[in-house]
This record gives structure tokens, sequence and C-alpha cells, in this order.
């Protein structure tokens, strides 16, 4: 018996597929997490950022292997600029006064359920949905960087 190879999509799935269930899990733990001590609220939320951030390196660690010379410059010139890049776009989004408000909001509904008074939950809500921002930001930085790269090799190769 032969075992047909997955196609790319399906392996895709299968890697993002921890992440996705990670993500579904945490939110579904939301309701419970906050009826419980702030303490552990911080903990599940360190372990779930460390189990999300180890699994990602993982996965980058396994992609980077096939890889070759060009690809790995690719990448190389991606990470260089995009993380510069995603945090100088957090920088000038905070900068704007509604999704600096957005923000907000967001962290005080988090942690209170309602636009009610601030506490320290809510602080520490804000510092997670910040950093998620400039997470998200290098993530869209390094994705432009790459393809800002790869147009460039593209046409020094027509010049050629």
């Amino acid at each position: 018996m032969t075992r047909k190879a997955l196609g790319r999509g399906a392996r895709l799935a299968l890697w993002t597929l921890p992440g996705a269930i990670a993500i579904a899990g945490f939110i579904a733990v939301q309701p419970w997490l906050r009826q419980q001590d702030p303490v552990v609220l911080q903990s599940v939320t360190i372990a779930f950022v460390i189990l999300l951030f180890g699994y990602g390196g993982l996965v980058e660690r396994r992609h980077q292997r096939h890889l070759d010379e060009v690809e790995l410059a690719s990448q190389q010139f991606a990470i260089k600029h995009g993380w510069n890049g995603g945090m100088i776009a957090v920088a000038l989004l905070l900068m704007l006064p509604p999704v600096m408000n957005w923000l907000v909001d967001l962290a005080i509904t988090s942690s209170n359920g309602s636009s009610g008074v601030p506490n320290r939950s809510t602080v520490q809500l804000a510092f997670f949905w910040g950093f998620m921002l400039v997470v998200a930001m290098q993530t869209v930085g390094m994705f432009v960087a790459g393809i800002l790269w790869w147009r460039g090799m593209v046409g020094r190769r027509e010049r050629s």
C-alpha cells in the first residue's frame, strides 16, 4: 500500500492547525479566566504566548531547512527591514487618536466586560494588546519587505 503525498495546502493546514486550536482554546476559556484570580489569568496568558512563540519558531526552523541561499537572503532582508518598518508603523498608528482610543476601549472591555473604571488588569491587557499590535505590524512589514525584495530581484534578472 502506498501513501499519497499531501498537497501544499493540506501541509499548510496541518502546520497551522495547532496554532489555530491554541488560539481558539484561549478565546474559549476567557469567560472562565475572568472569574479567576489575576495570577491565574496572567500565568495562563504568559503560557499561551510562550507556547505560540515556541511553536512559531519550530515551524520557521522546519520551513528554513528546504530553502536555498536566495530564499534565505530574501527572508533575512524581510526580517531585517520588516521588523523596523512594523515598529515605525505602530508608533505612527499610536499617534492617531482613533487608533489609541480603540486600543484603550479594547483593553477596558476585555478586562471588565464593560466600559467601566479601569483597574490593574486593564493596564496589563493594554500592554498585551499593544504588544500584539507591534507583532502584527512587524509581520505585515516582513511580508511587504519580502515582496519588495523579490520584485527587486526579478527586475535585476530582466536587466542582465
